[in-house]
């Protein structure tokens, strides 16, 4: 089954697949009928990206240029719309002020996913003055992580 994560400007992830629960049924631009289900929502933090594996597992990150926005990056449970700090909390600990660590995640540019793994480009940067894209760097999360 193929799925599709709309990533919009407003708070809530949507989905769109063919499915039974309820949602809101909308015509694509060739006419055809795709149900539209809110999967997650959250408050206080703006997601950033958005990444769906292989085998449907869901991720999103979120920047931290301010503070007071508890995690970085986040697995969403589809089925409550619940969601858990990713790969775990000591990793997403990091605020702005602290120093920064390989430990921790400090500025994620993103998730994207590969043969179900999720990989997590983290600049280590918290300035958003920097030469970022020279300096990111991807970790199979699923190996770093014991």
């Amino acid at each position: 089954m193929n799925h599709m994560v709309l990533f919009l400007t407003t708070p809530p992830l949507l989905g769109c697949a063919k499915s039974t629960q309820k949602g809101k049924e909308e015509d694509n631009s060739k006419g055809a009928k795709a149900l539209i289900t809110e999967v997650a929502s959250f408050t206080g933090m703006q997601v950033l990206g958005v990444a769906i594996s292989e085998k449907g597992r869901l991720f999103a990150n979120f920047p931290r240029w301010r503070k007071g926005v508890p995690v970085a990056v986040v697995e969403v449970n589809q089925q409550d719309g619940s969601y858990a700090p990713y790969p775990n909390q000591e990793m997403n600990c990091w605020e702005i002020g602290q120093p920064v660590s390989e430990d921790v995640l400090v500025a994620v540019q993103s998730v994207v996913t590969f043969e179900d793994r999720p990989y997590v480009p983290d600049t280590g940067n918290p300035s958003s003055r920097a030469h970022w894209m020279l300096l990111a760097s991807s970790f199979l999360m699923d190996r770093r992580i014991p």
